[in-house]
């Protein structure tokens, strides 16, 4: 539930399904033409916004936060390998050592 929404529960004298789908927001959005625009023209946004301001939003950071993580993942199943092949086994020492990016 959100603030916007607060006053309707207040003020309502029964729970009617309409009520519970506004507060639990289950409205459906896919013909209505501002979000749908808003949708396909996210990234173009989103690129326009960082130029201009030269500051990254949340979505551009997770994105970027995801890329890292993959990257680690990859060094680690590599390192893994490595051991592998040369030592013939796997510690759990060598997973526990933190990965240089």
């Amino acid at each position: 539930m959100t603030a916007r929404n607060s006053g309707s529960a207040i003020n309502a004298k029964k729970a009617t399904p309409s009520l519970i789908e506004r507060l639990l927001g289950k409205y459906e959005f896919s013909r209505v033409k501002a979000p749908a625009w808003g949708a396909t023209n996210e990234t173009e946004a989103i690129k326009a916004f960082s130029a201009k301001t030269n500051k990254q939003t949340k979505k551009q950071t997770n994105k970027k936060t995801k890329q890292k993580n993959k990257k680690k993942q990859k060094n680690k199943k590599k390192i893994m390998r490595y051991f592998r092949q040369g030592c013939g086994f796997t510690s759990q020492v060598i997973l526990d050592l933190p990965l240089m990016a």
